[in-house]
């Protein structure tokens, strides 16, 4: 069956396009623009672009909506975490100015920009997926760019030591993640959200036990989400890489990939497995219990400011995931989404990330 890209199918995904679109005028700026005025020119078309996927968000007025065959959604979780994730991307934009200028005549500036707007990208894919094959790509495509903007300065042994590690810990956590999805793709025979909760619904109304294929799928999927959000025992990376990163780099890495990590999971756990919640409320629990234990007491010893603000974010994410373990509805996603039924945990969560 043909994809009819009508109006709405185009409006709900244009926040999304327009920081594709801004990626590719970036690369075009940075191979033609007269080295004059060079940064002043990516730098404003950067806060630019952001601005506008900022305006068309606003000018979003579908709620509970999908297009393109439920690869994307619209609905109050997108919209909340995706005005974050672009808010973080004009700050970074904004603090980066002084150490990209810096940087001028000595390193192309270009580059820097596109992996900051690709990175932005696929986090802005995962806060609006309604599949699971989009948080993967989304995810990935996030992650990619965040990993060589984490060894953006090239010439400091710590920058490559953490983004090496990042990368290597990463793609390890990649594989396990799209191992879990295949399980529960084979488990319910879809990839689409909604899709497997109905046929999670379905198979666990005739039976209170669950398929073991479903169980280890879970399984997989929370130790791979887990390093994503850098929860505990699952961030060994995030204190070399936040080190190494440089110090733009290293705000940016604390909001806009944790940011996507915490909505992909959000999305898998409440939305497509809220069938299985009583299995995975628990595993939450202790891992938020475990994350906020560590991450304060070794960010306490800490002399190294980069270091300390690396365990008080893995701290943070223990934080986060609390909310999540206080999810009760039988309902659906709660207020953050337009549901009628509100969920408490949920939005304290998604609050806290917007503190």
């Amino acid at each position: 069956m043909p994809v009819e890209l009508t109006n709405p199918d185009w409006e709900l995904a244009l926040p999304q396009v327009i920081v594709f679109a801004l990626a590719m005028l970036l690369l075009a700026f940075d191979a033609f623009l007269p080295r004059a005025r060079h940064f002043f020119w990516l730098t404003a078309l950067s806060l630019l672009g952001y601005a506008g996927a900022m305006l068309a968000l606003i000018w979003q007025d579908e709620q509970n909506a999908s297009t393109f065959y439920g690869l994307f959604r619209a609905d109050g979780l997108t919209v909340f975490l995706s005005v974050i994730i672009l808010v973080a991307a004009v700050l970074t934009v904004m603090v980066s100015a002084s150490y990209v200028e810096n940087l001028e005549g000595r390193m192309p500036l270009g580059e820097f920009y596109v992996l900051l707007a690709f990175s932005v990208l696929g986090a802005l894919l995962v806060a609006s997926a309604g599949d699971l094959i989009m948080i993967y790509v989304g995810i990935e495509l996030s992650s990619l760019a965040t990993y060589i903007l984490t060894a953006f300065a090239k010439r400091r042994v710590t920058s490559v030591e953490g983004a090496l590690k990042y990368f290597l810990l990463g793609i390890f956590a990649s594989a396990i993640l799209l191992y879990g999805m295949a399980w529960i793709y084979g488990a319910t025979g879809a990839t689409g959200l909604d899709e497997i909760a109905r046929n999670l619904q379905a198979a666990t109304a005739d039976t209170e036990r669950l398929d073991p294929a479903l169980l280890l799928g879970l399984l997989l999927l929370i130790v791979g989400l887990g390093f994503k959000m850098a929860a505990v025992p699952f961030h060994f990376w995030t204190p070399d890489a936040y080190d190494g990163a440089p110090t733009p780099v290293t705000a940016f890495m604390s909001v806009v990939p944790k940011a996507a990590a915490l909505a992909a999971t959000v999305r898998i756990l409440v939305q497509a497995l809220e069938p299985m919640r009583d299995v995975w409320l628990n595993l939450i629990a202790v891992l938020a219990l475990i994350t906020m234990t560590f991450g304060n007491i070794v960010a306490v010893s800490q002399r190294n400011v980069k270091r300390m603000l690396a365990y008080s974010s893995i701290a943070h994410t223990g934080y986060m995931l609390v909310g999540l373990a206080a999810y009760q509805t039988t309902v659906g996603f709660g207020t953050v989404t337009g549901d009628a039924s509100g969920d408490l945990g949920i939005s304290s969560m998604l609050y806290y990330i917007l503190a």
